[in-house]
């Protein structure tokens, strides 16, 4: 390994634990049923719950350019979940679940396990990351195969944009039904 990648790592792993620590010292604590399952709008997107029990996020067509978009705190959390259970798939060489197999977990309390848990696995593939070669082509989340270190620096782009996404929509649950 070289110097460069060990700083890569090093700043890899702390933007991770920036971000993660958004989630569960901030964010995470304020979810409530209620928080999740409000729905800002009437269009917005969200989980549902099947006849058997699971709950499935909604995956509509993205709107038009200039429209709104919408989704309730639980269809953000479930995308957290959903691709960060894709991309722990991809860095690990096994097959990357599909989007329906992937489950909200039902409640609040839930979604914080959850969470929780699929990060300290996502910490435990970025602690072991100078046993990996960064330069292996992956797939996820791309249709062209892209570095193993790409996945890496977008999985924290896409922890932190969603984290901030989370705490907007918090924040609009909570005005809306306390």
């Amino acid at each position: 390994m070289t110097v460069v990648d060990a700083y890569f790592l090093d700043t890899i792993r702390w933007q991770f634990r920036v971000a993660w620590s958004l989630a569960s010292d901030i964010n995470l604590p304020r979810l409530t049923d209620n928080r999740c399952l409000w729905l800002p709008h009437p269009d917005a997107e969200t989980v549902r719950q099947h006849s058997n029990g699971t709950w499935v996020g909604d995956w509509g067509q993205e709107p038009a350019p200039g429209e709104p978009w919408f989704a309730s705190v639980a269809w953000l959390t479930w995308h957290l979940q959903m691709w960060l259970t894709q991309a722990l798939a991809e860095a690990r060489q096994q097959p990357v679940p599909d989007r329906g197999t992937i489950y909200w977990p039902g409640t609040a309390a839930g979604v914080r396990v959850e969470l929780d848990r699929l990060a300290t696995e996502w910490q435990a593939i970025l602690g072991n990351a100078e046993e990996m070669d960064l330069e292996r082509p992956t797939r996820f989340p791309w249709p062209d195969p892209r570095p193993l270190h790409r996945l890496l620096g977008w999985a924290n782009l896409e922890l932190m944009k969603n984290v901030a996404e989370i705490g907007l929509a918090i924040n609009s649950a909570t005005a809306a039904v306390g």
